[in-house]
């Protein structure tokens, strides 16, 4: 078989298997077990046959620590969750070199996202159910995933990635209307922020006023008026929505003062960790201790896998971000991204992790190798 074939083999059973795993959880559980063997055998093979040596050594390296933390003697990883952090790791580095391939497959997923988000709007149902404490609410729509706020860290990671690699304004559009959905103020934020400061950097009067752009402006103004009245209903009817990102901007709201309380919980248990625990950690998951996430990627990351993992993932996000010091434009949403980390659990799920670790590979060997000085980018 071809390295494309393998690679694309590849890159579909991890969508398939891990990022859209919620589904095939529920309705197919047999076919992702199967996607997800494939992904392991698949890529085993494509290391061994077509690797690079660095690649190898990356994953060797991972996969040893992996092991390590599962001995019998430092049982770090003990729970779903934090084994999801070193998986996707993996999984990323998998897929970092068919990015674009990768691409191609989440434009379909964002797609079939936004379409099942409408249908859980009108009927009132949630499309996934794997998690029976989930309730319906009003506002707050999941589509392919298992609850909103895994749909919302889904679509700023994929917002991330289709940026990057450049994207349509219908795309664009997708993702803002998805995010509006999700109920969620992070992805709300995140993507209307950039978007907007994207137009303001890419602003050109002369272009502005051309006339191929005026008439492009007069089709698209005969879609905003039933645009406009869609969400002016919507959120009469999701009120809850408008109060939760004002509340964004209270910080003595209910919702900060919740989560300051957890943060000071996560910080008060790894600071009575010893030496040897806060490079491996106590093999405890933080959050059954305190009785909830800290809604914090680098509080959940330090108090529960401490030293090492920490700075496994903050290295090469911050890495990326100091490269906004040559491309503001390009890289200053990992910035924002660092920042984002401290106000929810992003990037620990499949989805996102997988997503952003496959983003962040590809950049930094790009970079490295000199191809991207030649590189067209698209906002």
């Amino acid at each position: 078989m071809s390295k494309e074939l393998i690679n694309n083999l590849i890159t579909l059973s991890i969508v398939l298997g891990f990022i859209c795993n919620a589904t095939l959880t529920q309705f197919f559980p047999e076919l992702r077990t199967l996607f997800i063997s494939s992904t392991l055998i698949l890529g085993s093979y494509k290391t061994l046959t077509f690797g690079r040596s660095k690649i190898l050594i990356y994953i060797l390296i991972l996969i040893l620590t992996l092991l390590l933390f599962n001995s019998k003697y430092y049982i770090l990883i003990n729970s779903y969750t934090d084994n999801a952090y070193f998986y996707c790791l993996i999984l990323g580095i998998l897929i970092s070199d068919n990015i674009f391939y990768l691409k191609k497959i989440m434009s379909w997923v964002i797609i079939i996202n936004l379409l099942i988000m409408i249908y859980e709007i009108f009927k009132f149902e949630y499309f996934i159910n794997i998690v029976s404490a989930n309730k319906f609410e009003i506002g707050r729509y999941q589509g392919l995933f298992s609850y909103s706020k895994e749909a919302s860290y889904f679509l700023v990671i994929s917002f991330l990635l289709f940026r990057h690699l450049g994207t349509s304004l219908s795309m664009k559009l997708f993702f803002l209307i998805s995010s509006i959905f999700t109920g969620s103020r992070t992805s709300i934020i995140f993507i209307v922020f950039i978007l907007v400061i994207d137009f303001l950097l890419k602003i050109d009067f002369k272009i502005i006023f051309a006339k191929q752009t005026i008439k492009y402006f007069f089709y698209s103004f005969l879609f905003l008026p039933p645009i406009v009245v869609f969400f002016n209903l919507y959120f009469i009817d999701n009120f809850i929505i408008y109060n939760r990102i004002m509340q964004s901007f209270d910080f003595q709201s209910s919702g900060h003062l919740d989560r300051i309380y957890y943060h000071n919980q996560y910080i008060n248990y790894f600071q009575n960790y010893n030496f040897v625990e806060f490079f491996i950690g106590k093999g405890s998951f933080v959050g059954d201790k305190v009785g909830n996430g800290s809604e914090n990627t680098w509080l959940t990351l330090f108090a529960e896998t401490v030293l090492i993992v920490f700075l496994i993932y903050l290295v090469p996000i911050l890495y990326i971000s100091f490269l906004s010091t040559k491309n503001f434009i390009k890289y200053y949403p990992f910035i924002l991204l660092m920042i984002l980390m401290l106000f929810g659990r992003i990037a620990l799920g499949w989805a996102d992790g997988i997503l952003l670790w496959s983003l962040i590979f590809y950049i930094i060997y790009f970079n490295k190798k000199g191809y991207e000085k030649n590189y067209i980018h698209t906002i």
